[in-house]
């Protein structure tokens, strides 16, 4: 897959599909998964160098498994995810060297699984999980060296808080920071 360039081609898939998965690719754009509402199963986005955009995936609402964005070296950011409200799994950002923001998941009210954010070189803020109020697992958010403003897990932590391990980031909020309204620096 490492020389596919574009999706062009692709049967039309329907509101429903069971698992995508986009890895080792040069595609660019996946507008070819622009009807798809409903992941039965999971969505990854793994090490495609070329892809700066999830346009393709804005009508998404629902993902039942895992949400993984990972190693994607153009990506600046999630907006093209912004009608995803249902995550039944886990949240997995890791390794994307250029992401600016996090803002497209700011539908989400709660994640199934653990959270995962990690090694998001330019990364500043985590202001699109403002909405989440719950995880069913536990929370990592690590190597992140420009993320200084956790502010966006002010709700989640208000909610009774959950197991969590925030580590070499540019900030490193504890429980207290969080509970006394330091949330950034």
């Amino acid at each position: 897959m490492e020389n596919l360039e574009s999706l062009n081609g692709l049967p039309s898939i329907g509101l429903t599909t069971e698992s995508i998965k986009i890895s080792q690719t040069k595609v660019q754009s996946l507008e070819a998964f622009s009807n798809v509402q409903n992941v039965v199963g999971s969505l990854e986005v793994i090490n495609n160098d070329d892809l700066e955009s999830l346009n393709g995936f804005q009508n998404i609402n629902s993902i039942q498994g895992m949400l993984s964005i990972r190693g994607n070296d153009s990506l600046l950011n999630l907006d093209n995810i912004n009608s995803l409200s249902i995550l039944n799994g886990e949240l997995d950002i890791f390794g994307n060297i250029n992401l600016e923001n996090i803002n497209g998941l700011n539908n989400l009210n709660s994640i199934g699984g653990n959270l995962n954010i990690s090694f998001n070189d330019v990364l500043t803020n985590l202001d699109g999980l403002s909405n989440i109020g719950s995880t069913g697992g536990r929370i990592e958010i690590e190597g992140n060296t420009s993320l200084m403003d956790f502010c966006g897990l002010n709700s989640l932590f208000t909610n009774g808080g959950t197991f969590f391990d925030i580590s070499i980031n540019a900030y490193n909020p504890t429980k207290q920071n969080f509970a006394d309204g330091n949330c950034s620096i």
